[in-house]
């Protein structure tokens, strides 16, 4: 060891002793050293930090699958490969359990893009600057996604149930009478000693018997299987025999149909060729007065046009007429605008027309609902088959709905009607 240099070499080796640094140089070597011991130590730290992020990640993504997800056996959660084949397979056929793992991975990035998943992959809430408008230039890869709900129409409105039509349910059998009295007895003034003149009342009967309505939807067993069509189908089918019974109770013309309110023999009318009028509905009410029919269930039907140029009505001075009585909203969302119309309970349907006459006409009825008697001998029959008709060859199923009813007005001049309103 040589005592100079402090270092093993040859005897008649030159010893290199190195020179003395000044105390700058020495200070300035150490700061070096610092910073770059700092900055390897904040690289480091940073290096850690995005670990720990990583490995969190790693661990929700884990927890969700083990709770969620279906496990494979024999294969563990770190060495399963993403696979975008079985991710397409599963968003079509709407089945994630078909790619779990793809599934988690999907909602994880789409929770940190803005985007909320259902079990089905399907965005529920999205926010993106991204734009794919253009199909060719990613459109292609974001489908249109389409809620199972189904947007109702729009229909005409039920009134005759809610003014009070009497309803006959569950009948069997065929057809059925319903006795009436035709006339009455009459009193007569008598001298003393005389003999009464004697009289009876009359009888008479009024018939029902089973008229059908039905309506028929066809479906394709593909679009059975892949959506709620079904429901949806029975749904919209039901709500067209009632607006049909509605149809038939108001204007019914016989034969296949029933005989509806507007077409039995000796109800009363007016023709007012004009719009309405508050003294046109006094006359309507005096009509049934006039034949001892104003009791029970009064009320009036008419057009929402009808009571949209009713309640325009003003006096001399500009105020409104019918603003006092109020109109209250119906309640139900088949229910019509309903509320009260010189003291009676009046409702809107858009079943009752408005191109009569020369093409502008509509009609209004006032009377006693309750002497309007709806039977049914089955209420509502729905039925499925994929095997009647050709629908086994087309791979279709139909669904089917009917009723067996009728309908018939107890006394003509319980109702007034008019059918020149403009």
């Amino acid at each position: 060891m040589c005592p100079k240099c402090h270092k093993a070499h040859a005897a008649d080796a030159q010893c290199v002793v190195p020179a003395q640094r000044s105390a700058a140089e020495v200070l300035a070597s150490l700061e070096a050293g610092i910073r770059a011991m700092t900055e390897a130590n904040t690289a480091t730290a940073s290096d850690l930090v995005k670990m720990r992020e990583r490995m969190d990640a790693i661990e929700k993504a884990s927890k969700v699958r083990k709770t969620g997800a279906v496990s494979l056996p024999g294969v563990e959660d770190e060495k399963r490969e993403f696979s975008f084949r079985k991710l397409v397979i599963a968003l079509a056929n709407k089945r994630p359990e078909l790619a779990p793992f793809e599934m988690d991975v999907v909602r994880e990035t789409n929770k940190a893009s803005g985007k909320q998943l259902d079990e089905e992959g399907r965005i529920l809430h999205e926010s993106r600057d991204l734009s794919t408008d253009v199909d060719t230039a990613g459109g292609y890869l974001v489908p249109n996604q389409v809620s199972s709900q189904l947007i109702d129409l729009l229909r005409a409105q039920l009134v005759t149930g809610e003014l009070g039509v009497t309803r006959m349910d569950g009948m069997t059998g065929g057809a059925f009478d319903i006795n009436a009295q035709t006339g009455g007895a009459t009193a007569y003034d008598v001298a003393e000693g005389a003999a009464i003149t004697s009289s009876q009342l009359t009888l008479g009967q009024k018939e029902m018997r089973p008229r059908e309505l039905a309506a028929l939807t066809k479906m394709s067993n593909r679009l059975l299987r892949q959506s709620n069509a079904e429901q949806i189908v029975r749904a919209d089918l039901t709500a067209a025999i009632s607006l049909a019974h509605d149809v038939r109770i108001l204007a019914g013309g016989g034969g296949l149909q029933a005989l509806g309110i507007l077409n039995t023999p000796g109800i009363s009318t007016t023709t007012v060729g004009a719009a309405l009028t508050i003294d046109n509905l006094y006359a309507m009410i005096y009509k049934v007065e006039a034949e001892n029919a104003a009791k029970g269930s009064l009320g009036f039907a008419m057009h929402p046009r009808t009571w949209n140029q009713l309640r325009q009505l003003k006096d001399a001075e500009g105020r409104y007429i019918l603003t006092p009585m109020g109109v209250s909203a119906a309640p139900g969302k088949m229910s019509g605008q309903r509320g009260t119309l010189l003291g009676y309970p009046f409702v809107t349907t858009t079943q009752i027309p408005i191109t009569l006459g020369a093409g502008t006409a509509s009609r209004i009825y006032f009377g006693n609902w309750a002497d309007v008697v709806l039977a049914t001998w089955e209420n509502i029959e729905i039925a499925a088959s994929n095997e009647t008709s050709d629908a086994f060859a087309k791979r279709q199923t139909h669904v089917r709905i009917t009723t067996e009813y009728d309908c018939l007005l107890k006394h003509a001049k319980s109702f007034c009607t008019d059918s020149t309103i403009l």
